[in-house]
């Protein structure tokens, strides 16, 4: 490469920094204060004159014109901080095809880099592409395996907004397969099941999670929120056997009184709140919940 030019366009990448490019997600965009390095490619005149347009552009607020110039750059360059930078001014023009196409190129490039990854996964879900997410999602947990549990507890969260609740079970169940001795991993399938109003299959999931770890009391009351909506009776006994088993259990308790309440079991219920008020004598929340 001609020195001359990969001094100018060094300086030109440094200067660019300058160019205040939002943040999207947790580390979406290039840090605006690190240099984006040369490509390792022969600088062409074509890349040349694609930088000096897309750095002219971003000067001038015209986005739409920058994400051309550096999506073309990443397609020839293959250089994986040209392709982040391209997803970053891609988002900003709200130019989400080619946005995908950056960050599939950038995740290809890196991929070891947790951000490129985080960034698929966030344009993809934001964009209705679950077909794209799993082999992101599926790399994260890899590289991150320290947070594999957290990562199972907000998966959900992360797909709520997605319509097509059958399809987000099917790639939680294909997600958490790799992970059968962990309980937050069948949490996650029975929750993306709920959802779906797969009440027995929520139950399925819940109870593996409850038996890799029987005391959660979240995975708890969460089963006894499934049964009633399975078999009253069930859920009823389920309360039972758990509180017999674990006594100390407020919020599981707490759950079992709102479920006598609801079904007329006052006697019982007034019993179940004697416990927990014994239990807890400075607790008023048991008091208030009961009046």
């Amino acid at each position: 490469m001609n020195v001359i030019l990969t001094i100018l366009l060094t300086v030109l990448l440094g200067t660019a920094g300058c160019t205040q490019l939002p943040k999207v997600g947790n580390n979406l965009a290039s840090d605006p204060g690190v240099p984006v390095k040369p490509p390792a490619t022969e600088l062409t005149a074509d890349l040349l004159f694609d930088f000096l347009q897309g750095e002219i552009a971003l000067q001038r607020n015209q986005p739409n014109v920058a994400a051309e110039s550096f999506i073309r750059m990443a397609r020839e360059t293959r250089d994986p901080q040209i392709a982040e930078h391209a997803t970053d001014i891609a988002l900003r023009a709200r130019r989400f095809d080619e946005a995908q196409e950056a960050i599939d190129l950038w995740a290809t490039l890196e991929p070891e880099s947790i951000q490129a990854h985080q960034a698929a996964v966030a344009l993809f879900v934001a964009t209705d592409k679950l077909d794209k997410v799993r082999p992101h999602i599926e790399r994260l947990l890899a590289l991150e395996p320290e947070n594999v549990d957290k990562a199972f507890m907000q998966l959900n969260k992360l797909l709520a907004h997605h319509s097509d609740k059958g399809a987000v079970l099917k790639l939680i169940r294909k997600l958490a397969a790799p992970y059968p001795d962990l309980p937050e991993a069948h949490f996650a399938v029975s929750q993306a099941a709920w959802t779906a109003d797969q009440f027995k299959f929520a139950s399925e999931a819940m109870s593996q999670a409850l038996k890799l770890r029987p005391e959660w009391e979240m995975a708890a009351v969460h089963q006894g929120q499934i049964l009633q909506k399975i078999d009253k009776s069930k859920a009823l006994s389920f309360y039972n056997r758990y509180l017999d088993r674990f006594p100390g259990a407020n919020d599981m308790r707490i759950a079992y009184i709102r479920m006598l309440m609801e079904e007329k079991e006052f006697d019982q219920g007034r019993e179940q709140f004697q416990a927990l008020e014994q239990a807890n004598p400075s607790n008023l929340l048991s008091i208030t919940l009961y009046r």
